[in-house]
């Protein structure tokens, strides 16, 4: 029997273990899950596609494993989504225009990946879609130009 077999779930954390394998792309039915903690494993895939339908999540914590490939901008289904930890993976490319569908998002880390663009596009992109909970975010240590500031 999977965990994610199990209907009424609605926390899952798996953080500080040594899984090391590719994440399932299946997640069962797990609607109503709120928290998925999987930081700080050893885990070697792209993101689930499968994690973008949870649409009651409002923590998601992958952070210290080895995702790689792009966030996919089905990550603006999570309208929820309060906490998003991404940091210290191999994750690259542009950051998706449907982060900005995020309005709850209150935390949001993606340092220590190969993340591109321009710092003060993405400011303006995240200041446009009214993300008036944001109170941290971090995206120290990737692939990004430009200036910190927002220019009004």
């Amino acid at each position: 029997m999977s965990i994610f077999s199990l209907h009424g779930l609605v926390s899952v954390n798996l953080s500080f273990n040594s899984f090391n394998a590719p994440i399932s792309e299946y997640f069962g039915n797990t609607s109503f899950l709120e928290i998925v903690d999987l930081s700080s494993n050893s885990l070697n895939s792209s993101i689930p596609n499968s994690l973008y339908s949870l649409n009651h999540l409002q923590s998601l914590s992958l952070g210290g494993n080895y995702f790689q490939g792009e966030i996919a901008s089905a990550i603006g289904n999570l309208s929820f989504l309060i906490r998003l930890y991404l940091s210290d993976n191999m994750l690259e490319g542009r950051l998706p225009t449907s982060l900005e569908d995020l309005c709850k998002l209150n935390e949001m880390y993606f340092s220590h990946n190969k993340i591109e663009g321009d710092r003060s596009e993405i400011l303006r992109s995240l200041s446009r879609c009214s993300l008036d909970c944001l109170e941290s975010w971090n995206m120290a240590n990737n692939q990004l130009s430009g200036h910190d500031q927002l220019e009004i």
